[in-house]
């Protein structure tokens, strides 16, 4: 597993600042990417990913991305919500979790399903109102 230390610059931190830790985190990795490449642009993602990165070769990459305001990957709040998400990181995108949301300092950890993580299904239920009676 790769670990990739973001230091923000004052600006980036005023962007990312007022965005929930979701945002934040793609925020975040678009400007990792434009820090490789200051030529990379992003596209609209495919179904089940959150960022696609266009390098300026003409390669393209889906990623999924989480965010956690927790210092280190945080394993049990990490979960993969939707079928195509799914799908895609057992095919080989990269999931990119970006720990320490709200600070300056952030880390990157890139992982690939079955040598950095396995998914394990879970049971869940939807909560509505009771009904009256």
């Amino acid at each position: 597993m790769d670990q990739i230390r973001v230091e923000l610059t004052d600006d980036e931190y005023s962007r990312v600042s007022g965005m929930s830790c979701e945002q934040a985190a793609v925020e975040i990795c678009r400007i990792h990417f434009t820090r490789l490449d200051p030529h990379a642009t992003f596209a609209a993602p495919s179904k089940g990913a959150d960022l696609r990165v266009r390098k300026r070769d003409g390669s393209e990459a889906d990623i999924e991305v989480k965010g956690t305001e927790a210092v280190g990957v945080a394993w049990a709040k990490l979960k993969v919500s939707s079928p195509q998400s799914h799908d895609l990181l057992k095919t080989g995108m990269a999931l990119y979790r970006v720990t320490s949301i709200g600070n300056r300092a952030v880390t990157i950890f890139v992982m690939r399903h079955g040598v950095d993580f396995e998914m394990v299904p879970e049971p869940r239920w939807s909560v509505r109102p009771a009904r009256s009676k």
